[in-house]
């Protein structure tokens, strides 16, 4: 192993390790702002976990230590040595010891033990739920205030990591092909990434409504006193009085209105202001559009290989099934339409029903009834397979001939399926004649 592959995978542990992190900042906060003596530093404690992990990565990488005394050992050992320089010889040495350790010993475990098994999808949800449980909690806490808004914005940050990788992992186990790699398309993952994106930033102006609305507000306030301000104040200099004023009088009654030019001024400048709002939003929404989709590409591109999801550089290539996005909103309103479809089809006569078709519905619903013509006669429908595979399980299911059972079946529907060439009449014929064998 070359040095610079070394350095790239002591980086990767750090900042897989991180993510980890990441996930559980709330009760590390927690436990450092109410645990520690005030001369421990709680940001360097917090710096010197992910450092720990690419500690015990590099360690393990040198040694590659196989027994788990030995592994013990060594974790224990480093994470004291850590545990000394943050705490020193203070009580809470007991406390960052095992959290160093265990920081030390899942960095090891990254040489032998694929990351996506270590840190599962399912544990992002955990971080989620403590995020939650945190937010709910600590807001009733006054001397934790000063750290809301941090557990806040790491919040955000855990959610979008936990979206992109959930749902990274989601397409994957929607295009498993049996035993193969799942091939996911550069495209279809570009489209889930930047509708991610927009959920998140919908999120966030959910999140700082009121502080948007505040801040827009003040802003005007400040405005309309200028320009009051501006108006009220006189050309000519005020006259030079050497006599002493009276006291003012307390009673001073009420305050007039004030001058009818000033209240159509103050709606003229409101309705500026929001139009120039408005405006602006449209552009920059403009802008996003046109800046966004490129720059969103290379980060999550830059994001995914760091965290060791390299899934996403391949090529369009290989088996796309049915689910491709999470959140395709197209893909679910054509699924949404087709189903309405196929059941008002379904009220009306066979016959009507095959005359209204064209050639491309006609070998899709063929093959929809050889499907169910297998099933009620016993096979087990394997819905994580394609149609090819399918095929194949079925002649494996009943000792078939693939040239005299499920050949033209399988072709045809996949050239009606994934592409746009016009089906022939006699295709059309052999699938029907293949299904109507009894």
């Amino acid at each position: 192993m070359n040095t610079h592959t070394r350095w790239t995978g002591i980086g990767l542990a750090a900042l897989r390790g991180s993510t980890e992190l990441l996930m559980v900042i709330p009760l590390l906060l927690v436990t450092g702002v109410y645990l520690f003596p005030e001369n421990v530093s709680l940001w360097l404690w917090l710096i010197t976990l992910p450092v720990c992990y690419a500690v015990g990565f590099a360690v393990n990488q040198l040694l590659n230590i196989g027994k788990m005394f030995a592994m013990l050992a060594m974790v224990i050992c480093l994470g004291a040595i850590a545990a000394y320089i943050v705490s020193g010889s203070t009580y809470a040495i007991f406390i960052t010891l095992p959290i160093a350790a265990v920081c030390m010993y899942r960095g090891a475990r990254m040489v032998t033990i694929p990351w996506s098994m270590m840190f599962p999808v399912t544990l992002y949800a955990v971080g989620l739920v403590i995020y939650f449980i945190s937010s709910v909690v600590l807001q009733f806490v006054p001397s934790f205030e000063p750290y809301l808004s941090i557990v806040t914005g790491f919040g955000l940050l855990a959610l979008a990591i936990t979206f992109l990788m959930t749902n990274q992992t989601m397409m994957k186990q929607e295009t498993l092909s049996g035993s193969k790699e799942p091939v996911l398309a550069a495209g279809i993952l570009l489209q889930n990434r930047v509708l991610i994106v927009l959920v998140l930033v919908i999120v966030v102006l959910i999140v700082f409504i009121r502080k948007l609305q505040a801040a827009l507000l003040w802003l005007r306030d400040q405005i309309i006193a200028w320009l009051q301000q501006l108006f009220s104040q006189s050309n000519e200099p005020p006259p030079v009085n050497n006599e002493v004023a009276p006291p003012p009088s307390m009673n001073l009654g009420e305050t007039p209105p004030p001058a009818a030019w000033l209240q159509w001024l103050e709606k003229a400048l409101m309705i500026i202001v929001g139009a120039a709002l408005i405006v602006g939003v449209l552009v920059l929404l403009y802008v996003a559009a046109k800046k966004l989709p490129p720059l969103i590409k290379r980060l999550v591109q830059w994001l995914m290989l760091r965290l060791g999801q390299r899934g996403m550089q391949q090529q369009d290539t290989g088996y796309e099934d049915d689910v491709e996005s999470l959140m395709d909103w197209k893909s679910l309103n054509n699924s949404l339409t087709g189903n309405i479809k196929q059941w008002l089809q379904g009220q009306f006569h066979p016959k009507g029903k095959w005359a209204a078709m064209d050639n491309r519905e006609r070998a899709r619903y063929l093959y929809r009834e050889w499907l169910l013509k297998h099933t009620k006669e016993g096979y087990k429908l394997q819905k994580h397979l394609t149609p090819e595979e399918i095929s194949h399980d079925i002649q494996r299911w009943g000792k078939r001939q693939s040239s005299t059972s499920s050949g033209p079946i399988v072709v045809v529907y996949e050239q009606a399926r994934y592409s746009d060439k016009a089906l022939q009449d006699a295709d059309i014929e052999a699938m029907k004649k293949i299904v109507e064998t009894k």
